[in-house]
């Protein structure tokens, strides 16, 4: 499988050479700044551990495309939860508990932990007693910006993985191979972001960044029940570029598994965190067709509500 990943050869070939020889760490740590592609290589890390290939990750297999899709059942995504800036204990209390039971899927089950420089002492000590006893055919990824969020102790156990900002002219050549943009306009972003890439495309207004916050604030408006018209106008910035809607759809669907989740013993909230998946999952596929997107999120805000 070819991987596209602009700098950092040196850590990209110790990440293949993992997969290659089928002795992925227990524990990872990939540190570096917002934009320097942590989440990319995380994701990249889990579908190698959860392929069914022969080559991994193929792609091609069951497991890959429910990767590529977020819907995999064996890759949880933990991050602070809704208007919280840390990880509390009780998360990591609940991934211990969780990473005893079986995968549901044959593979790994893999815990994405973002933000986790937001762990305080407590949350990493209750995370330090799995991490000394791993159950078998369990992964933990931390994303952080830098290990010096972390104990020493958490740091022993883990592989670190240290992601740096490519060069300027590495910069600029992947940014113009995947945008349509005037090389001056790259330039000036990837200058101004000091060559790194994420950041360059959020000021060329390409990042899945805008995405993000968008969806996080309609899922907030759509647990609090807020007025149709408002979530009409949440997503109006996404009504006129098709790439955008879908990366706002697949986030939000991302959101609402989580939260389902969080509430899996929850028999009031539960039923409707589901009916909300359902109807995303249901909805998604219009958007590869020539659907007008206005009508679209109206369709799609009308079934969630």
């Amino acid at each position: 499988m070819s991987f596209t990943f602009v700098g950092n050869e040196r850590i990209i070939s110790t990440v293949n050479q993992f997969i290659s020889a089928n002795h992925i760490p227990h524990a990872i740590i990939i540190e570096g700044d917002e934009g320097t592609g942590r989440k990319t290589l995380a994701e990249y890390i889990a579908k190698a551990a959860v392929c069914q290939g022969e080559t991994r990750p193929c792609d091609n297999c069951k497991c890959c495309r429910l990767v590529d899709n977020k819907n995999h059942p064996d890759i949880i995504y933990i991050g602070p939860e809704e208007k919280k800036k840390n990880i509390s204990v009780a998360q990591i209390r609940k991934i211990r508990n969780d990473a005893f039971i079986k995968p549901h899927m044959l593979g790994r089950k893999i815990f994405i932990i973002n933000k986790a420089d937001t762990l305080n002492e407590q949350a990493q000590n209750a995370l330090l007693k799995t991490l000394e006893e791993p159950p078998e055919n369990v992964l933990f990824i931390l994303i952080t910006e830098s290990v010096s969020s972390f104990l020493d102790t958490i740091i022993s156990r883990c592989v670190c993985l240290s992601l740096l900002a490519p060069s300027r002219q590495e910069s600029i050549d992947y940014i113009k191979t995947t945008t349509d943009l005037s090389l001056k306009d790259i330039e000036n972003a990837v200058d101004s972001a000091r060559n790194n890439i994420g950041k360059a495309l959020m000021l060329l207004g390409r990042s899945s960044a805008p995405t993000n916050a968008l969806a996080e604030e309609f899922a907030i408006q759509l647990f609090e029940n807020a007025p149709t018209i408002e979530l009409l106008k949440s997503v109006r910035p996404l009504e006129k570029d098709r790439v955008l809607a879908g990366e706002f759809v697949s986030q939000l669907k991302t959101l609402i598994a989580d939260r389902i989740r969080q509430e899996s013993n929850n028999p009031i909230v539960l039923p409707r965190l589901l009916g909300y998946y359902d109807t995303l999952s249901e909805m998604q596929p219009h958007l590869i067709t020539n659907i007008n997107l206005s009508l679209f999120f109206t369709a799609l805000i009308s079934k969630l509500k």
